[in-house]
């Protein structure tokens, strides 16, 4: 006997945002801070050839956003301040001239604040992009993976354990008489469970386990590199914790591969009937 999930349409979205900030986290610092300043030493090189005639100050905002983004709100007001002084050395060094001498520091100190709300805007922009991309794979109650974030894992170790020739076990978890849980005893009673089976996993299964909370009361753990027996070692570690107290009972189907599976969809589907055949007969 199996169930039935209601299969959300996959949004491409967060992926290519986690992508995209990962490929700008990647570059090494050295790396970043030399085309920061290689950006302002072109735009200081173009504003002194140009003169008066032509302003090149808004080009600075690009070093600027750079480091801001990279290394955060701290160095991109360093950058800042580097791009305004660099600006007024080049502007005096071209020669303009102005009928009060505090004009080029007003100017200054001017472009300095611009640049700095810049840099403040583009540190802010990268916390928050990280945090919804955060957001968007993890259940805002337990903390752990939601479905989507624990596919798009999953499917990272199934490829890794498939380069490698490594096996991997999918446990599929379901916690029993949960909706008595949350109508005897009110849905504050069904979030604290939740978030101790949570808890449970995170200090009882293994640091390179994936965890996730795939549905209401139902929990996927893959265990990559491990065995049968290893798994059966492992997952015996978190159900001695979770029923410790004998209030949480759960039922768990598990499935071991030694080649591993096309995609981690199907391995649930085939976890989730063991699940609710080990139910079904009461193991």
């Amino acid at each position: 006997m199996g169930t039935t999930h209601r299969r959300q349409p996959h949004d491409p979205r967060p992926h290519r945002l986690r992508l995209a900030i990962a490929r700008v986290e990647a570059v090494p610092v050295p790396h970043t801070v030399a085309a920061a300043v290689l950006m302002a030493t072109l735009v200081a090189i173009a504003d002194y050839s140009t003169g008066r005639e032509l302003s090149f100050s808004i080009f600075y905002v690009a070093p600027v956003i750079l480091i801001a983004w990279r290394l955060g709100r701290t160095a991109g007001l360093t950058m800042s301040v580097i791009a305004a002084i660099v600006w007024m050395l080049t502007d005096r060094w071209s020669g303009n001239r102005y009928s009060q001498p505090l004009i080029p520091v007003w100017n200054g100190l001017v472009r300095l604040g611009f640049f700095a709300i810049i840099a403040s805007l583009a540190a802010g922009s990268r916390a928050l992009l990280r945090q919804l991309a955060v957001d968007a794979d993890h259940d805002e109650l337990t903390g752990l993976l939601n479905r989507r974030g624990f596919t798009d894992r999953a499917a990272t170790e199934v490829d890794r354990c498939r380069r490698q020739g490594t096996p991997l076990t999918l446990a599929f978890i379901d916690l029993d008489h949960f909706k008595r849980i949350n109508d005897d005893s009110g849905h504050a009673a069904g979030d604290a469970v939740l978030v101790r089976v949570a808890e449970t996993a995170r200090s009882t299964l293994r640091g390179i386990d994936v965890i996730g909370r795939i549905g209401g009361d139902e929990f996927a753990v893959l265990l990559p590199g491990a065995t049968p027996d290893c798994a059966r070692l492992v997952l015996d570690r978190f159900r001695r914790h979770l029923d410790a107290d004998g209030r949480v009972g759960f039922s768990v189907g598990v499935v071991a591969f030694g080649d591993p599976p096309m995609t981690v969809e199907d391995a649930l589907a085939r976890a989730d009937v063991e699940m609710y055949r080990a139910k079904s007969t009461r193991r």
